[in-house]
């Protein structure tokens, strides 16, 4: 995940550092980190998607890490998506995932992102269970259209 977050970030570097210069570049790296996001996109139905298997075979006293893990990953693809999108209105390349390929859910709440400890975030717990009307992005942007 460190590798993908790091590429995300020299994606976005070369993005708006407003060399033109660096748009063969831009366009090596970005389609080298979709590669990347590939198996945080995807459904965690999916079986290879880290959300999936990462919540499903947790024990309690690792609850938190665990979710902290898959929240990561989970904020990674959404931010993934967000500067996909800005590549396709700047740049006019086309976009790597469609709505429907980010069918896990949307990331939880800030409150519960913020949290510092493993208390805290329990006493969270129920804005953990409804974290969102949307299951995920297509649900999301079906509401909004």
């Amino acid at each position: 995940m460190v590798l993908a977050q790091c590429a995300l970030l020299l994606v976005v570097d070369l993005m708006f550092t407003g060399f033109k210069d660096n748009a063969v570049n831009l366009l090596a790296y970005r389609a080298w980190l979709a590669t990347l996001m590939r198996r945080f996109v995807l459904s965690s139905t999916n079986k290879d998607c880290l959300l999936s298997t990462e919540m499903n075979n947790v024990q309690s006293q690792n609850q938190w890490q665990s979710w902290i893990r898959c929240e990561s990953a989970r904020r990674l693809a959404y931010c993934f998506a967000i500067v996909d999108c800005l590549s396709f209105i700047f740049l006019g390349v086309d976009i790597s995932f469609t709505a429907g390929d980010y069918g896990q859910k949307l990331p939880s709440s800030d409150i519960l992102w913020k949290t510092r400890n493993e208390d805290q975030w329990g006493s969270f717990s129920d804005l953990l269970n409804g974290q969102s009307r949307f299951p995920g992005l297509k649900a999301f942007m079906a509401n909004k259209f």
